[in-house]
């Protein structure tokens, strides 16, 4: 008996992780970071949840009556994308560039949101990688980033970035 499940047996299981296949495409980079384009970051990312929003409801009194009227959409506003590495390191150039701008050390200074934000598109992919659906995320902005699973030297793996996007809103 092996103590590792196959792939079959994982299959089976009522309960499993989900996630999500995207490819991403930068509208307009951050005015602010020099030297990258979006076909530099041509790559794909995945998340664990789809972008979401809620209304916020707004209660009303009337003659001692509660009633709730529909109010500001919540983006949710925090993304999570795991990024795939190209074969040039440019996503890693990219990061590392795009959290030097946001902050100077010593000085303390940072950059205005106008010359930090950007915008991008995220392609839902299907597990053929066809389009299926778009998100257009406005006013985003990189919160953080760390390197992904640990890689072994015999593994083909390739080098993946769990990154925080913080953005205004989503169309």
């Amino acid at each position: 008996m092996s103590l590792k499940p196959s792939i079959e047996e994982l299959r089976g299981l009522n309960h499993h992780a989900t996630t999500y296949d995207w490819g991403i495409q930068f509208f307009n980079m951050p005015q602010a970071l020099n030297g990258f384009t979006s076909a530099d970051l041509n790559t794909r990312c995945q998340t664990a949840s789809i972008p979401s929003r809620s209304i916020e409801e707004i209660p009303i009194n009337l003659r001692g009556h509660k009633v709730f009227q529909h109010g500001i959409v919540n983006y949710g506003n925090k993304l999570n994308l795991t990024l795939y590495e190209t074969t040039d390191s440019k996503v890693q150039d990219f990061l590392k560039a795009y959290m030097n701008i946001q902050w100077t050390p010593i000085t303390g200074t940072q950059v205005p949101k106008s010359l930090n934000q950007c915008c991008f598109l995220l392609t839902l992919l299907d597990s053929e990688h066809n389009p299926t659906f778009y998100y257009t995320i406005m006013g985003a902005w990189l919160q953080s980033y760390e390197a992904g699973s640990g890689l072994q030297s015999s593994s083909s793996d390739i080098l993946t970035w769990n990154t925080t996007w913080t953005f205004d809103y989503f169309i």
